[in-house]
């Protein structure tokens, strides 16, 4: 479309790899401690207009990051990358409709290599 492109260059046609928001939230699950993986999820509630919240343990803030890559992530198919890098159970609570929970599983996480790839090697 031109008027998109206009003054642009091609700009608009790019696609990020990583939003800043998700550093963040990856940079809250991999901190040791408790205290410094809820400031880093509190920076972002805090640019998105929300209240900072006070985490105590590691079952808490791994819940509160799910629910936060629910809410930021949203149709684009990252949760499941979530999901499979943490390898956690999808619970009936974060699934939408859903009343099941999905247990954790490589074969949920992993696909199955496609047969033509084994019939070459």
């Amino acid at each position: 479309d031109p008027e998109m492109s206009r003054g642009l260059g091609d700009v608009y046609k790019r696609q990020p790899l990583i939003r800043l928001s998700e550093m963040y939230y990856i940079a809250a699950e991999c901190e040791p401690k408790v205290s410094d993986g809820n400031s880093w999820l509190n920076q972002i509630r805090t640019l998105r207009g929300l209240p900072e919240i006070t985490i105590t343990d590691e079952n808490e803030l791994m819940s509160k990051l799910r629910i936060e890559y629910l809410r930021e992530f949203w149709g684009e198919g990252q949760i499941f990358f979530m999901y499979k890098r943490l390898f956690v159970n999808i619970l009936n609570t974060e699934n939408g409709h859903n009343t099941s929970t999905y247990g954790a599983s490589a074969a949920r996480y992993v696909p199955p290599m496609p047969a033509k790839e084994i019939e070459n090697r």
